[in-house]
């Protein structure tokens, strides 16, 4: 089926809204101007951007401020053109160390933390599976200190 990203960020960020408030937490919708339309599985797109709202809320910490922006990415590098969703907060952050293991199944930065916020440590090996079966990619990238981004990458259609 032909989805569209604008409309499933907004879909869940209108479900996660009750949460992100319980937690004190601000999330904030950028669209793109343009239908971000690609090829896919709606339920599963739900599912990977539930996932890295949820994570962002979760581990950003009280009044974490998580940005979910929707945009198409030019063709460049031998990719054609794609549609890019990103989930950004200005949590504590991940350290380089960790950035390559996130998912990993069941691998937790911090053990101690991810078990008290009751994390499977699934959430992010079934975001990178439902994105590499929908030919995507997924990019991580954070500073400690700074904040997290989680972005997934589809090919785009017209």
């Amino acid at each position: 089926a032909i989805i569209n990203l604008n409309e499933i960020a907004s879909y869940v960020i209108e479900t996660l809204q009750p949460m992100a408030n319980a937690s004190g937490a601000t999330v904030k919708l950028e669209l793109g101007v343009s239908p971000a339309q690609f090829r896919g599985e709606y339920d599963e797109i739900v599912q990977v951007i539930s996932n890295l709202v949820h994570n962002a809320i979760t581990h950003g910490g009280k009044g974490v401020e998580v940005s979910v922006s929707v945009a198409r990415v030019p063709a460049h590098g031998g990719h054609p053109e794609r549609v890019r969703v990103a989930v950004s907060d200005n949590g504590p952050g991940i350290s380089d160390e960790h950035l390559p293991r996130l998912t990993e199944r069941f691998y937790r930065p911090s053990a101690s933390t991810s078990r008290a916020k009751g994390g499977t440590g699934l959430g992010l090996a079934i975001v990178k599976h439902i994105v590499a079966r929908h030919r995507g990619d997924l990019e991580i990238t954070s500073q400690l200190g700074r904040g997290s981004t989680f972005a997934a990458l589809f090919n785009a259609v017209e």
